[in-house]
């Protein structure tokens, strides 16, 4: 029986190729999220910042990078797409406090989380909010691009909802309702001369 000889370019793909065939295939269509269709949270301030605070911990756990949905900029999104500058005073900061994608063996995690301060114009505080949410992923991960992803688009839909919840119940005040509402509209009457009924 013939020995099959290898080369040793082709003993390096090997596992790769072993790999590959016992792969799903690999998701490539990621859709970038989109806010538009919700509404806007619309604060009596005369300014919004938008602010990260949170630094990744960039360890061997870490797997942000990896991730086609980049978690910082979709919490980030939440912030300049919803909370809205309708007021002459005050200023309101939305900052990104966790952005968080680990896997540690077959358990991947997530975390976002956002907060929303309201200041004076002397940066006195009026008011602050926090909205947390997180996602665990347990077993073999075929595709972990498109887990990332998942997980992002999941987490970030439970942040955003969590944070419309703590505004219109925390901040209530603050929001200026009714500014994009179309006005009813106004029956119509006769009009008579001055001092004829």
């Amino acid at each position: 029986m013939p020995i099959l000889s290898l080369s040793r370019r082709s003993s390096l793909l090997l596992p790769v190729l072993l790999a590959a065939c016992g792969d799903k295939p690999r998701r490539t269509d990621f859709p970038r999220f989109n806010y538009d269709f919700y509404t806007k949270f619309q604060l009596n301030v005369r300014t919004v910042d938008i602010e990260t605070r949170f630094v990744p911990a960039k360890d061997k756990y870490d797997v942000a990078y990896l991730s086609p949905a980049d978690p910082i900029a979709a919490v980030r999104q939440i912030g300049e797409d919803r909370v809205k500058a309708l007021g002459n005073t005050n200023r309101a900061v939305f900052a990104v406090v966790d952005a968080t994608l680990t896997q540690r063996g077959d358990v991947v995690r997530g975390a976002l989380e956002a907060t929303l301060e309201l200041y004076s114009d002397a940066n006195v505080s009026q008011g602050y909010v926090q909205a947390r949410a997180e996602r665990k992923h347990t077993g073999d991960v075929d595709d972990l691009r498109g887990t990332l992803y998942d997980m992002v688009a999941a987490m970030k839909d439970d942040l955003n909802l969590e944070l419309e919840h703590q505004i219109r119940s925390k901040m209530k005040s603050w929001l200026i309702e009714g500014v994009n509402a179309t006005p009813e509209k106004v029956d119509s009457a006769p009009l008579t001369a001055p001092g004829r009924r």
